[in-house]
């Protein structure tokens, strides 16, 4: 399993300039073969922080996944936008525990 972590700040307003690029990225990147998780979501203590969270059933899932039409049309969204920081990145992984709530989903 893939793990993919991080954030990016952006320039005041930017995200809710954003919000309906990011909405279909994240529509269609759910329906890619391998895609368990992918979600944007904003800190609630920023409204300029965006935290990315993601997982994949594997590495040859993700390259296809940033090769893929949709990523090349978001990321050219993305470039232009005005960002202050980003650090995005990918983490093998695998089940250790349950920390809160029910068991893990088959295959962990």
């Amino acid at each position: 399993m893939i793990i993919v972590a991080g954030e990016v700040r952006f320039a005041d307003g930017e995200i809710a300039r954003l919000k309906d690029a990011m909405e279909k990225n994240v529509a269609a990147t759910r329906g890619e073969m391998g895609c368990a998780r992918y979600v944007y979501s904003v800190d609630i203590s920023d409204p300029n922080r965006l935290l990315v969270s993601e997982e994949w059933s594997d590495d040859d899932a993700v390259d296809a996944h940033m090769r893929s039409a949709h990523m090349a049309e978001f990321m050219a969204i993305f470039g232009a936008a005005k960002i202050e920081s980003a650090a995005i990145h990918a983490y093998e992984a695998h089940y250790l525990k349950t920390l809160v709530g029910g068991a893990p989903e088959a295959g962990d």
